[in-house]
C-alpha cells in the first residue's frame, strides 16, 4: 500500500485525508463550521474551513 485516501465528516467539516509514506495531508472543504485542532504526534495545528494542513512523517524506520 503506497497511499491511503479517505473522506470523513467531523464536527461539521468534510475532511479529505491523504496518507503516504512521506506525509499526512488533511484538507477541509468550505463550510461554516468552527475551526478544529488536528494533531500528529506532538504537533497540534488549527484547521479552518477550506484550508489544508500537511504533517511530514518520519521515514526510514518502523512505525511507532
Amino acid at each position: 500500500l503506497t497511499r491511503l485516501d479517505m473522506r470523513i465528516r467531523y464536527r461539521g467539516h468534510t475532511l479529505d485525508l491523504k496518507l503516504t509514506g512521506d506525509a499526512l495531508e488533511v484538507r477541509s472543504h468550505e463550510s461554516s463550521a468552527a475551526p478544529i485542532r488536528v494533531q500528529s504526534k506532538d504537533e497540534i495545528r488549527v484547521l479552518r474551513s477550506d484550508t489544508t494542513q500537511i504533517f511530514p512523517l518520519e521515514t526510514g524506520g518502523p512505525a511507532t
